[in-house]
């Protein structure tokens, strides 16, 4: 049975009711023991307390662009559309392949078409491997950026190939560039992205 998260990165925050970026790993828990330890592996700032309905309640603003963690195997890397209803609520869960009339859509057709009202939900368990035995830590995502790079780069494969437990690196990277066309152009476009780079086996 899988233990519960002690902990969550994240790569953003809400300011003011609004979702900003963020170029360091911010680190949520329940846990003061888990926030205190995390300050210290990653320093920034204390923990805190923060405005949450979650149970972790407490966060630190690390000054880690990137976290080295293990994922046990592939399955640790988990994606799902989820088909919402009028009421908020889930109405099918799939993995991406799911009968609509007949046809079993891809992720990228899930995102053409809009009228399925369903949304990405990406998600990795992992172990920081500064200090595996503080407890599993998730990651989860709503970007299509991340799901975009996670089958691109072929993550589940790469993690797969290792054979056992992999090394894993967390990545915030800062991204820009200018628009050459559309209502932005000349503009210089700036965002973060979610980067995650299979390193090999965990050390012994």
């Amino acid at each position: 049975m899988m233990c519960q998260p002690v902990g969550q990165l994240h790569s953003g925050y809400q300011l003011d009711g609004t979702p900003a970026a963020l170029e360091e790993w911010r680190i949520t828990t329940g846990d003061p023991e888990v926030a205190d330890r995390v300050h210290e592996l990653y320093k920034g700032e204390a923990p805190e307390e923060w405005e949450t309905k979650s149970e972790r309640n407490l966060q630190v603003f690390t000054d880690a662009t990137s976290i080295d963690v293990i994922l046990a195997d592939a399955n640790a890397i988990r994606q799902r559309m989820i088909l919402w209803g009028n009421d908020r609520k889930p109405v099918y869960v799939s993995d991406g392949k799911i009968g609509l009339g007949g046809a079993n859509p891809t992720f990228q057709e899930w995102r053409d078409k809009k009228a399925y009202g369903a949304n990405l939900s990406a998600e990795l368990t992992f172990r920081l491997a500064d200090d595996p035995d503080l407890g599993i830590f998730v990651l989860k995502s709503n970007s299509w950026g991340l799901a975009h790079f996670l089958a691109a780069e072929d993550i589940e494969g790469q993690v797969a190939a290792v054979g056992g437990p992999a090394l894993v690196r967390l990545k915030l990277v800062p991204v820009s560039f200018k628009a050459k066309s559309g209502p932005r152009k000349g503009a210089v476009l700036r965002w973060v992205s979610t980067e995650i780079e299979v390193l090999g086996s965990v050390p012994t």
